[in-house]
């Protein structure tokens, strides 16, 4: 059995590359990177080697785009021209016999539903999270307390403050050509919680201050619009309100999650569930290794992240992915983080556990 996983394509719908657009480019994926997820695509097209193929959340991306803007549909991502080589490879994988085609959601596409998968990819499977045996595969947004699903707050789309915090975001990019993290805005959120104001309207505010918005600027949804004082209001409670909600992680746990890239939430999924091998996306940062033992007697765990498509161009980082293949003759399951480049797969790192 082998197993491709990939995640955070973030194909959107190209708006910002299109002829008589004026602003920066916001959108994640860029041009070249879309060439080159398609080319891996026509890779897995070919290797009858590869039983399944998992796509690990966030390959559609309804979430960057500026406030100003009605977000795109995944109606318009596929149909975008610069996504048209990954759609229809994604088209002809799904349609293997062979091979088996799984979607699971991530933050960015949260509102995907199996019925447009289901129609536009025919063949493909949707999942929630991939499970079998000792080996755990999720998106991992999750256990964040940004990102997470929240039908408390938002029972309609279960939106969380993570969609409103990458509308500002995107606002700043098409702006000012900057993609900041969190940390740019570093002394902004200090002095707005010196304010007295709730942890979570503080970040919240210093992203907001930081791209030069307001509480009065307008975040235009499907459907009407949202004041920036309104998704305050909405999400202020945010904090206090993860605990009673019985998420897997407390509330302290999903906040460094969120900054520090999920931090020690792989360790606790296998000590407390017994998973042997976690594999998520979300973070962006590409990753194998053995997770730490804080008892003799533990068994050896393995944590993967499958890494990004869509940060070449700006951060320097490698279009990368994870292997996982079990060899029953061998009694060995491998996991092996690859890269691609020149049109190549590379191993950069391969670990193995005892069936």
């Amino acid at each position: 059995m082998k197993r491709i996983i990939v995640s955070d394509v973030h194909m959107g719908a190209g708006r910002s590359f299109k002829e008589g657009y004026s602003g920066h480019v916001y959108d994640w994926l860029s041009e070249d990177e879309a060439h080159s997820f398609a080319a891996f695509l026509q890779l897995l097209i070919n290797d009858n080697t590869v039983n399944e193929i998992i796509l690990l959340g966030d390959i559609m991306d309804t979430w960057v785009c500026p406030v100003e803007e009605v977000p795109p549909t995944f109606d318009e991502i596929i149909n975008a021209e610069n996504n048209r080589d990954i759609v229809n490879n994604l088209k002809n994988l799904a349609a293997q016999e062979a091979k088996k085609l799984i979607y699971i959601p991530g933050n960015h596409d949260v509102t995907v539903t199996k019925e447009f998968l289901e129609s536009n990819f025919r063949g493909i499977v949707f999942q929630a999270e991939y499970s079998t045996g000792s080996l755990l595969a999720q998106h991992g947004h999750e256990y964040t307390m940004f990102c997470a699903p929240d039908p408390k707050n938002d029972p309609e789309n279960r939106l969380p403050l993570g969609y409103y915090i990458s509308r500002v975001a995107a606002t700043n990019a098409a702006k000012t050509g900057s993609n900041n993290s969190f940390r740019y805005y570093l002394d902004e959120f200090i002095g707005e919680l010196s304010k007295s104001k709730t942890l979570i309207n503080a970040i919240f505010d210093a992203i907001v201050k930081g791209s030069n918005l307001d509480d009065n600027t307008e975040i235009k949804m499907y459907s009407g619009s949202m004041r920036i004082k309104d998704v305050k209001n909405r999400y202020a409670r945010l904090y206090k309100q993860w605990d009673a909600n019985s998420h897997f992680v407390n509330a302290r746990e999903a906040l460094v999650a969120e900054i520090n890239a999920l931090s020690s939430v792989p360790w606790k999924l296998s000590s407390e569930k017994n998973y042997k091998i976690i594999i998520f996306g979300h973070t962006h940062d590409k990753y194998l290794g053995e997770l730490p033992k804080y008892d003799a007697d533990e068994n050896t765990s393995l944590y993967a992240n499958s890494g990004t498509w869509c940060d070449y161009r700006e951060k320097g980082r490698k279009f990368t992915f994870i292997e996982s293949e079990e060899k029953k003759e061998e009694d060995k399951h491998f996991v092996r983080l690859k890269s691609w480049e020149n049109d190549n797969a590379k191993l950069l790192q391969e670990e193995a556990m005892t069936l």
